[in-house]
């Protein structure tokens, strides 16, 4: 939680990379095709300490396929460029964002976009296709919500609006529940960024209570909240900001409870800690 350059209160997160006293390597079976059929075949292991370390497969002829983890051993997603462009690209844009390259991030996220989604379509029976299609628009819903973020945390809020607005577009309408959490903050932050802190009060208040009346028991709260879309940190964030709101509005038993529920889900609050020494 923080004031930004005008003063007004916003949200940002900061990258604590992990500790380790060395690099870790993962191990990763692979296959290779050879010709147009998976006989002959090179069957193989590699050990990779980096995402993006290079390495060589040597072959007895030109390869024609290769296949990371055939036997599904490992705890990990393969994804190519070819196979599942979106994926690829979701992931390289959130290494982007990692390393803080925010419009190499912004161009790989409208790659994934237009790219096309995962073969589910194809792969399942006719009776599943219904839940394949709802599955892509919940993928590209989860996409356009990372680049607003993303857009919003840069300052480009009107570029931002225009990415949730195709979230929610691709979500069908009315949904009430899908990503809610995560949609009205970032709506709150841009009416707050707007100098409308009221808007942002209400909507963040509103959302709030209905998330996580007080007086409910928490587990059942929680696993409401969760279902909505909101994961612990969006949470956090969102009540971290109806915080600063309700301290903007002077609505200080709101401000004292959010507080607290911020807190408890790990957000950084010393800005506002210190207006209220």
């Amino acid at each position: 939680l923080v004031r930004d350059a005008a003063g007004s209160w916003d949200l940002r997160r900061e990258l604590r990379p992990t500790r380790t006293d060395g690099r870790a390597t993962l191990m990763i079976p692979y296959r290779v095709a050879i010709g147009s059929k998976l006989q002959p075949k090179v069957d193989g292991r590699l050990f990779l300490e980096r995402s993006d370390a290079a390495f060589e497969i040597p072959t007895s002829g030109p390869p024609s396929a290769l296949v990371f983890d055939p036997r599904r051993e490992t705890l990990a997603w393969f994804w190519s460029a070819d196979s599942n462009p979106r994926r690829y690209f979701a992931c390289r844009a959130s290494d982007h964002v990692a390393g803080g390259q925010v419009d190499e991030a912004v161009e790989d996220y409208l790659r994934a976009l237009e790219a096309s989604g995962p073969s589910a379509v194809s792969a399942t029976a006719p009776d599943s296709l219904a839940d394949a299609a709802a599955s892509e628009s919940f993928e590209e819903a989860r996409l356009h919500l990372d680049l607003a973020r993303l857009l919003i945390d840069e300052g480009r809020d009107t570029e931002g609006l225009i990415q949730l607005t195709a979230a929610e577009s691709r979500l069908g309408r009315p949904d009430e529940t899908t990503y809610r959490v995560e949609r009205d903050l970032l709506r709150a932050r841009v009416e707050l960024a707007a100098g409308d802190s009221q808007a942002a009060y209400d909507r963040l208040r509103r959302l709030m209570r209905r998330v996580f009346p007080r007086g409910r028991a928490a587990p059942r709260a929680e696993s409401w909240s969760l279902w909505i879309g909101g994961d612990r940190q969006v949470l956090g964030e969102a009540f971290a900001l109806l915080a600063a709101v309700a301290h903007v509005r002077g609505e200080i038993e709101d401000r004292d409870w959010a507080l607290r529920e911020a807190r408890e889900r790990g957000v950084v609050t010393k800005a506002l800690d210190s207006e209220l020494r």
